[in-house]
């Protein structure tokens, strides 16, 4: 199933590389594909593609203790929040 890739699976894809090429090299492909072949049944199939890969990145950032559980779900806390308040202001404008 070919198509152009979103601007989504373009960034998975280049944060992937960022994470796993030198000079970060933080991990392989290896346990990249470990950890989503662990990823639970309903979870499993309930993810897209990108998204499989961005919750194995998740885990990984986890296992190799660069951050914790709590440190990522508050960044993206806070992405969400920065987005709902941009998207208050546009709407509000127009």
């Amino acid at each position: 199933d070919a198509h152009d890739p979103t601007l989504f699976e373009r960034r998975v894809d280049a944060m992937f590389r960022l994470l796993v090429e030198p000079p970060v090299s933080l991990f392989t492909v290896d346990a990249q594909r470990r950890v989503m072949e662990n990823v639970e049944g309903e979870l499993y199939t309930g993810l897209g593609y990108y998204e499989l890969w961005m919750e194995s990145v998740r885990r990984l950032l986890i296992e190799r203790q660069v951050l914790t559980a709590d440190e990522i779900e508050g960044r993206f806390a806070e992405v969400e929040e920065r987005l709902t308040r941009e998207y208050h202001v546009r709407h509000e404008q127009g």
